[in-house]
């Protein structure tokens, strides 16, 4: 199968984003959601060279754990020669009390290297966490600039008595519903620029966070798609 219909496409999603915010310009270029639109754009490229780096081997770390693991592994070896320790006991106890310290150290031994193969992946982990918390406090962003866009302010424009309360880049119903459509638009894009992050990591925190914003997105997109029908 096309791995281009089974995985998010850098290059297609970019374009996306791209033309996503031309028509915001285009059609609000002194708003608010202009500028959260050129941020987005931002974290869409930053998060394209993420998730490669992330995706890239890490041969210097991997260098280190190696080397380190070897190490583990030659230090036993290394420290019962020095000591000269006997290989024949006088009775049960003190096999016993050999034995049981030998098991410790390797036990410990077992969890040090297991706590260097491991870097690698809770280095990407990081990363990919790191990246995510921008992407929530993106839609929370695009949440507020919709909160104060309420499709009940035509009443107050026209009464002539009253100072005008719609802000100066919304003008009319339709450029309300635009406003709303692109901030809609806008919060797709950033579950989507999330799952980018799932895809190069294969960790149930990420996952998590991932979830976190698609459900935190789809929540306010709900929210506007609801204003959206009461505009009138």
């Amino acid at each position: 199968m096309d791995s281009m219909y089974t995985s998010l496409s850098p290059d297609k999603l970019s374009e996306t984003i791209d033309r996503f915010c031309q028509r915001i310009e285009k059609v609000f270029p002194l708003s608010g959601l202009n500028e959260v639109a050129k941020e987005v754009r931002s974290a869409a490229g930053a998060t394209i060279e993420r998730t490669r780096a992330i995706n890239r081997p890490n041969w210097c770390l991997r260098i280190g754990v190696a080397v380190g693991v070897m190490a583990l592994l030659i230090a036993p070896a290394l420290v019962w020669l020095s000591l000269e320790l006997p290989l024949e006991f006088g009775n049960i106890a003190e096999f016993v009390e050999a034995t049981d310290a030998g098991i410790h150290m390797l036990l410990v031994l077992a969890g040090g290297a297991l706590f260097l193969i491991s870097a690698e992946r809770r280095a990407r982990r990081n990363k990919a966490l790191n990246a995510l918390k921008e992407l929530r406090s993106l839609a929370h962003v695009i949440d507020m600039h919709q909160l104060s866009k309420d499709p009940g302010m035509k009443a107050v424009e026209l009464d002539g008595d009253r100072p005008r309360a719609r802000p100066r880049a919304v003008n009319s119903p339709e450029d309300l519903r635009y406003y709303l459509d692109f901030s809609s638009d806008l919060l797709a894009v950033l579950a989507k620029l999330a799952a980018m992050y799932a895809e190069v990591v294969n960790d149930r925190d990420v996952l998590v966070a991932v979830n976190e914003i698609e459900q935190l997105t789809n929540a306010i997109a709900r929210n506007i798609w609801q204003k959206m029908s009461l505009v009138s």
